[in-house]
C-alpha cells in the first residue's frame, strides 16, 4: 500500500466517523450528511480529503431544542417553551454539527447517574 492510499483510507475513515458523530442523537440520517456534504462540493468528482473539509461545515438543526438555541421542556400549542437558558445539546447555536454529536455522545455514555 502507497502513502497516497493509506492517506486516502484514513481520510474516508475520519469522514465515517464524523458521519456517524453528527448523526447521533439528532434525527440526521447518513444519507442526510453525505446529501448536505455533496452540495457543499457541488457537482463533479472529488477527493477524500475535499469530503472530510465538507464534513467540517455541515451542520444540522439541533433536534433538543428544535433550532431555538434555549432549553425546551415542552411544547405548547405548538411552540417549544422552556425555563430559558442554553440548549445544552447545541450549547446554544441552534445547529449541531460532527463535534456537537462527539460530545453529546460522551456526555451520555460517561454521565455518571446520582
Amino acid at each position: 500500500m502507497t502513502a497516497m492510499d493509506a492517506a486516502t483510507l484514513d481520510h474516508r475513515r475520519e469522514y465515517v466517523n464524523r458521519r456517524n458523530h453528527a448523526c447521533y442523537d439528532n434525527g440526521v440520517t447518513p444519507e442526510a450528511f453525505d446529501a448536505a456534504c455533496r452540495a457543499l462540493l457541488g457537482e463533479g468528482k472529488h477527493p477524500p480529503a475535499a469530503w472530510l473539509r465538507a464534513a467540517e461545515r455541515v451542520r444540522f438543526r439541533c433536534g433538543r431544542c428544535a433550532g431555538t438555541g434555549m432549553f425546551v421542556t415542552g411544547v405548547l400549542n405548538g411552540q417549544p417553551t422552556g425555563p430559558g437558558g442554553d440548549c445544552f445539546r447545541c450549547g446554544g447555536r441552534g445547529t449541531q454539527g460532527w463535534r456537537d454529536g462527539r460530545r453529546n455522545r460522551w456526555r451520555d455514555i460517561h454521565q455518571r447517574a446520582y
